[in-house]
Order: structure tokens, then sequence, then C-alpha cells
């Protein structure tokens, strides 16, 4: 099961996987010893994992009691987005027109997305991070990147309801995508932070109702 990446980041991706999954549930409690033992590691990669997601927003530490799985909160996506649309829009301004290799790699991650969102919300979760990460990997502006990366951890669990109850949708996301890569082929990059204000928005009207009407 366990990979050679570092283990604290593997068991992290194991724990993030059963929150979004719904495996653990809202302000249940999660042992370090409990998580050690089901992933056959010592129990420090996975301490250091739980510190690592009590800062993505996924855990909160309760003192003396232990780590627990934090409640979705609408008003925090509601106020997530927004920042990273600013962030993205910032990063879209330096960003050199897209070369061939970056666009291939982009419009099949768009395929991907279009696939696997019809057998897991997870992966389509993760595969549409990974475009948003590509499309801003030469902004040039790595302290940029890095707070991006951040946010984006935060709305891991929110994406996940949307590609599971937002199926539908994903079309129109897809072809959002493919039209700001365009305009960045083009350099146009005026239309592209257009299209990519337009795609935050839009994003952020679903994702927030698809939150309460499925929140708990």
């Amino acid at each position: 099961m366990l990979t050679r990446e570092p283990l604290s980041e593997q068991v992290k991706s194991h724990v993030r996987h059963q929150i979004v999954g719904g495996e653990y549930e809202p302000e249940t409690k999660v042992g370090i010893a409990q998580v050690a033992e089901e992933l056959g590691v010592s129990p420090t990669p996975v301490r250091e994992a739980f510190a690592q997601l009590v800062s993505e927003g996924f855990l909160t530490l309760s003192p003396n009691r232990g780590f627990y799985v934090r409640p979705l909160d609408i008003e925090e996506v509601g106020g997530l987005l927004p920042i990273l649309s600013t962030l993205e829009d910032l990063a879209l301004r330096t960003v050199p027109p897209v070369d061939a290799e970056q666009a291939a790699t982009l419009r099949e991650l768009n395929r991907q997305l279009l696939e696997s969102v019809k057998h897991s919300a997870v992966r389509a979760m993760l595969v549409n991070q990974q475009w948003h990460a590509k499309l801003m990997e030469r902004c040039g502006n790595r302290e940029l990147q890095r707070v991006i990366a951040q946010l984006r951890a935060r709305t891991f669990r929110y994406e996940y309801i949307y590609y599971k109850f937002q199926q539908d949708d994903v079309e129109e996301q897809a072809r959002q995508h493919d039209e700001i890569l365009t305009a960045l082929e083009r350099g146009d990059r005026r239309l592209a932070r257009e299209v990519m204000s337009k795609h935050w928005d839009h994003n952020l009207q679903l994702m927030v109702p698809s939150g309460h009407e499925n929140e708990g």
C-alpha cells in the first residue's frame, strides 16, 4: 500500500482520503495509534501527518483529548474561493504563453477530469487540482505557488462534494479550462484572466450550495 514517498506524506494522503470519502466522519476522534496500526507504520510519521492535516483544516487538535475530524464549514469555503481566485489571477498576470508540451499536458489532464468523474470524485478532484497547478507552474513566483497550494488543500473536502453531487457540471468546467488554455496559447492573458474569474465565480455558486445540501 505504501510507496517510496515520505511516510508522513503517504499517511496524510490516506487520512485525507478517508475524511473526504466519509470513512472518518466529522467530529469523530482519529487516533495516532489507530492510524499507525492501520498502515503498519510507527507513530512518528502519523504524528507529522496529523500536524499537517491540522494546518490544512482537515483535523482539529483538542487539548488533552486528541485529534478530531473538522466539521464542514460553508462559510470557510465561501471565504477561501474568492481568495484563491484573486491569487490565481495574480499568477496569471505573469505566466508566459503556454508552450506545446504544457498545452498537451493540460489537455490530457482535462480529458482525465471528464473520464475520472464518472468513477471517482476523489480522483476527479485531484486531477482538477493538478490542472490548476500545471497552469500556474511557470508564473515565476514560487512563494505565490506555495500559498495557492496550501489554500487549495483546504478546499479538498468541498471540491469532493462538488464532484460527487455536481457531476453534470464537469463538462462546463472542462470547457472553461479549454477556453483559458486557448487564450494563453494565443498570448491573450487578459482573456485568460477574465475566463478564470468567471470560472471561480461559477465554482463558488455551485460548491457552496452543494455543501449546504450535503453537510453533516
